[in-house]
């Protein structure tokens, strides 16, 4: 089952880090910066999405887009623990994005404990902010993945804690 969903996965599905400052309320937490990784697939054959949505868990929802020849797809996304589980269990089997959910599932280690609160919560509380070492490989690491993914979005990088994106650029999602 793993290798099935690997290669679903490495053709239809992406790994991006997500940033948000201020931006759309999906991402927000409290009106903090968000920094993550997000793990999705869309498609167009809902019966694979929905078998990933009920192992992992995580957001599922259908799209359906206005365009004429466009056909309704249906849409997954996790992060955290969920998005951690799901990727150490199909990297082994990954050939395409191997390096993404390599860079991915470390940055996901890095990032600290599960946060305790609502059931499902995807989310990590990051307990190592305050360390320096910490924060430089994961600047390293989503800088690494920005590249990897082709994106023209500029890179990040932190300050303290704080989290900065360079001269030119706005918080991305990408």
């Amino acid at each position: 089952m793993r290798a099935y969903l690997a290669g679903l996965f490495d053709g239809e599905g992406t790994i991006s880090n997500m940033i948000a400052v201020n931006g759309p309320r999906e991402y927000r937490h409290r009106g903090q910066r968000w920094s993550g990784v997000v793990v999705q697939l869309s498609m167009t054959t809902p019966e694979p999405v929905k078998l990933l949505h009920a192992y992992y868990g995580g957001q599922l929802r259908p799209v359906i887009d206005k365009r004429p020849r466009c056909k309704p797809r249906m849409f997954w996304r996790t992060t955290g623990p969920g998005a951690l589980l799901f990727l150490e269990e199909i990297t082994p089997f990954l050939i395409v994005k191997r390096p993404h959910a390599e860079i991915a599932v470390t940055l996901l280690r890095l990032s600290g404990k599960p946060k305790k609160g609502r059931e499902g919560s995807s989310g990590f509380r990051d307990s190592t902010v305050n360390d320096g070492e910490v924060i430089e490989e994961k600047q390293r690491l989503i800088n690494e993945l920005i590249v990897l993914n082709g994106s023209r979005r500029p890179p990040i990088h932190f300050q303290g804690s704080t989290l900065y994106v360079e001269q030119g650029g706005r918080a991305p999602g990408f």
